[in-house]
C-alpha cells in the first residue's frame, strides 16, 4: 500500500495542465475588472472604427486626368 502511495505522490501526469488552468483563471481574474473599467472607451473606439470604415473613401489616389 505504501509503494502506490508513493506512487501516486511522485506521479507529476496532469500537473502541467492543472497549472495553466491556474494561470488562465488567475489571467481571467484580473483582465475583467479592467475590461469592465474601460468598456465604455472599448465601445467609442470600436464605434469610431466601424464609422470610418462605412464612410465614403477620398479618391486622393485617383490618376489626375
Amino acid at each position: 500500500m505504501t509503494k502506490s502511495i508513493q506512487r501516486f505522490w511522485q506521479d507529476e501526469n496532469g500537473a502541467e495542465m492543472v497549472e495553466w488552468a491556474i494561470v488562465t483563471v488567475v489571467l481571467l481574474v484580473a483582465t475583467t475588472p479592467v475590461l469592465l473599467l474601460l468598456r465604455d472607451q472599448i465601445i467609442e473606439a470600436t464605434r469610431g472604427i466601424l464609422m470610418n470604415l462605412q464612410e465614403d473613401p477620398k479618391d486622393e489616389w485617383a490618376p489626375v486626368p
